[in-house]
Protein backbone atom coordinates (compact mmCIF):
# COMPACT_ATOMS: atom_id res chain seq x y z
CA UNK A 1 0.00 0.00 0.00
CA UNK A 2 2.67 2.11 0.95
CA UNK A 3 4.46 1.33 -2.79
CA UNK A 4 1.54 2.17 -4.34
CA UNK A 5 0.76 5.42 -2.56
CA UNK A 6 4.61 6.75 -3.38
CA UNK A 7 4.07 5.65 -7.22
CA UNK A 8 0.77 7.91 -7.21
CA UNK A 9 2.82 10.87 -5.78
CA UNK A 10 6.15 10.07 -7.60
CA UNK A 11 4.54 12.74 -10.71
CA UNK A 12 3.12 15.00 -8.39
CA UNK A 13 6.19 16.96 -8.42
CA UNK A 14 7.06 16.93 -11.95
CA UNK A 15 2.94 17.50 -12.67
CA UNK A 16 3.02 20.85 -10.01
CA UNK A 17 6.24 22.34 -11.61
CA UNK A 18 4.63 22.12 -14.96
CA UNK A 19 1.18 23.98 -13.65
CA UNK A 20 3.30 26.55 -12.05
CA UNK A 21 5.62 26.99 -15.04
CA UNK A 22 2.13 27.45 -17.49
CA UNK A 23 0.48 29.61 -14.90
CA UNK A 24 4.06 31.59 -15.07
CA UNK A 25 4.04 31.82 -18.44
CA UNK A 26 -0.17 32.64 -18.59
CA UNK A 27 0.77 35.90 -16.72
CA UNK A 28 1.40 39.46 -18.40
CA UNK A 29 5.10 40.04 -18.09
CA UNK A 30 6.68 42.50 -14.94
CA UNK A 31 6.27 46.08 -15.49
CA UNK A 32 9.12 48.17 -13.85
CA UNK A 33 8.72 49.18 -10.25
CA UNK A 34 7.20 51.69 -9.29
CA UNK A 35 9.46 54.50 -7.30
CA UNK A 36 6.87 56.20 -5.39
CA UNK A 37 9.47 57.56 -3.56
CA UNK A 38 10.36 59.44 -6.36
CA UNK A 39 6.95 60.51 -7.43
CA UNK A 40 6.37 61.98 -3.62
CA UNK A 41 9.35 63.95 -3.83
CA UNK A 42 8.55 65.37 -7.56
CA UNK A 43 5.26 66.29 -6.13
CA UNK A 44 6.37 67.95 -3.27
CA UNK A 45 9.13 69.67 -5.49
CA UNK A 46 6.67 71.15 -8.04
CA UNK A 47 4.19 71.68 -5.40
CA UNK A 48 6.36 74.14 -3.37
CA UNK A 49 7.49 75.71 -6.74
CA UNK A 50 3.71 76.31 -7.47
CA UNK A 51 3.30 78.02 -3.78
CA UNK A 52 6.20 80.15 -4.45
CA UNK A 53 5.18 81.09 -7.69
CA UNK A 54 1.21 81.87 -6.06
CA UNK A 55 2.85 83.92 -3.24
CA UNK A 56 4.46 85.68 -5.73
CA UNK A 57 1.51 86.41 -8.02
CA UNK A 58 -0.76 87.55 -4.60
CA UNK A 59 1.73 89.89 -3.83
CA UNK A 60 1.45 91.22 -7.61
CA UNK A 61 -2.12 91.21 -7.53
CA UNK A 62 -2.02 93.08 -4.13
CA UNK A 63 0.73 96.04 -5.40
CA UNK A 64 -1.89 96.35 -7.96
CA UNK A 65 -4.89 96.87 -6.29
CA UNK A 66 -2.75 99.19 -3.42
CA UNK A 67 -1.71 101.06 -7.06
CA UNK A 68 -5.57 101.47 -8.04
CA UNK A 69 -6.80 102.20 -5.04
CA UNK A 70 -4.27 105.05 -4.71
CA UNK A 71 -5.05 106.39 -8.57
CA UNK A 72 -8.81 106.45 -7.55
CA UNK A 73 -7.15 108.91 -4.73
CA UNK A 74 -5.90 111.25 -7.50
CA UNK A 75 -2.27 110.36 -6.71
CA UNK A 76 -0.24 110.59 -9.71
CA UNK A 77 2.55 107.79 -10.27
CA UNK A 78 6.07 108.67 -11.89
CA UNK A 79 7.92 107.22 -14.46
CA UNK A 80 9.85 104.64 -11.88
CA UNK A 81 6.43 103.70 -10.75
CA UNK A 82 4.32 103.13 -13.87
CA UNK A 83 7.97 100.87 -15.00
CA UNK A 84 8.02 98.87 -11.84
CA UNK A 85 4.24 97.97 -12.57
CA UNK A 86 5.38 97.08 -16.24
CA UNK A 87 8.14 95.11 -15.12
CA UNK A 88 6.32 92.69 -12.39
CA UNK A 89 3.31 92.62 -14.99
CA UNK A 90 5.62 91.31 -17.36
CA UNK A 91 7.24 88.90 -14.53
CA UNK A 92 4.05 87.57 -13.91
CA UNK A 93 3.25 86.96 -17.63
CA UNK A 94 6.24 84.91 -18.03
CA UNK A 95 5.97 82.84 -14.81
CA UNK A 96 2.27 82.00 -16.12
CA UNK A 97 3.97 81.12 -19.46
CA UNK A 98 6.51 78.55 -18.30
CA UNK A 99 4.27 77.36 -15.60
CA UNK A 100 1.65 76.28 -18.80
CA UNK A 101 4.96 74.81 -20.91
CA UNK A 102 4.77 71.78 -18.12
Amino acid sequence: MLQDSLAVTASYTATLHETLGAIRDALPPDKPVVDVQNILSTQVHWTMEMAKQLVGLAEHFGKMEVALKDSEAGEKFGEDDIQGMRSRSMYVCVVNQEHFKR
